[in-house]
């Protein structure tokens, strides 16, 4: 594990946590994308960063640190188009407060200021 995560299990997994919640994520966006008629051509970069996401961990590929990084970037670009719409203005706060849980358990300070 790289020295930046520190050496605490509970840190070891956070990668794996915010891959779960950003596939949990996806999967509904997508739901909701079609039953609120929004823009579909979306749902095609969605598919394929998420689908690179576990890739890159399946395979190890970069640095754990690395991938947190490209795993929260992501998740961020996703939680941006959520919030864009007018229909899910009140939900977005649910949705940031979990990434803010999210991006604590990483223990990474940069993650929290984001």
């Amino acid at each position: 594990m790289n020295n930046k995560l520190g050496d605490n299990s509970i840190f070891e997994i956070s990668h794996l946590m915010i891959l779960i919640s950003l596939s949990l994520f996806s999967i509904i966006l997508i739901g909701e994308t079609y039953l609120m008629g929004w823009e579909t051509w979306i749902v095609f970069v969605i598919v394929v960063a998420v689908l690179g996401s576990w890739f890159m961990h399946i395979q190890n590929i970069l640095t754990s640190y690395q991938r947190l990084w490209i795993y929260s970037v992501i998740t961020m670009f996703i939680t941006f188009f959520y919030g864009t719409h007018l229909t899910s203005t009140y939900d977005l706060a649910g949705v940031v407060a979990a990434l803010i849980v999210l991006s604590t358990m990483t223990g990474v300070k940069a993650f929290i200021n984001m």
